[in-house]
């Protein structure tokens, strides 16, 4: 019985000694969480494009369930607004290092100050090369974003301002694949981006 007693004391001491470490370890890092944000983003925007013939919100009319109409008003949170039955909530548009835009808690408080990602509203599902979405700490020429519509074309300079990330960011692509990368990986992708279509912005 000594025995038995013993050895439950010595698996209690480890179960509290190895558990916590266990689970600290598994916590995803901020970045991660990023990451699976605009994953979860490009899987709404795919899902929306099954349902409307390949089309994404911007080029359906809000009389349908789009944001076509939207564009015009300059209210850009509005064009996520409308995937609100693909998204589960508004808590994945707000990155969680962007330490100026909280996350919503519901859609009813969603607004562009909860709002952490630029959309390119020239993105189409196809080809999959081009830019879709991604953290709005973009750099143009050397000059941050300001937030309203820009165009970026080949010959633009693209990079990550230091305020979210640090100097690097994520990338959203038309396919739904994320990209993690530097200021030297963001020009490329911005190029690419053009060469394939257009890069037509919405910077929150």
């Amino acid at each position: 019985m000594l025995e038995v007693l013993v050895l439950a004391a010595v698996v209690v001491v480890l179960a509290f000694v190895l558990v916590p470490k266990t689970i600290h370890r598994r916590k995803p890092s901020v970045g991660t969480r990023c990451v699976n944000n605009l994953k979860n983003i490009g899987l709404a925007f795919r899902i929306f494009g099954t349902d409307n013939s390949g089309a994404f919100p911007r080029s359906v009319s809000t009389n349908e369930g789009g944001s076509l109409e939207w564009l015009a008003n300059g209210e850009i949170w509005r064009q996520w607004a409308v995937l609100s039955n693909e998204l589960s909530t508004p808590k994945l548009l707000a990155c969680p290092e962007d330490l100026e835009r909280p996350a919503a808690l519901n859609w009813a408080a969603f607004d562009e100050q909860r709002l952490s990602y630029f959309l390119n509203v020239a993105a189409l599902s196809e080809p999959g090369d081009l830019v879709l979405s991604g953290d709005r700490n973009l750099v143009l020429d050397g000059t941050p974003t300001a937030r309203g519509r820009v165009r970026v074309s080949a010959t633009n300079q693209v990079s990550w301002g230091p305020k979210i990330h640090h100097h690097s960011g994520n990338l959203l692509l038309a396919d739904g694949s994320v990209h993690q990368s530097s200021s030297a990986g963001v020009n490329v992708a911005f190029q690419k981006s053009a060469a394939a279509g257009t890069n037509d912005l919405l910077i929150p």
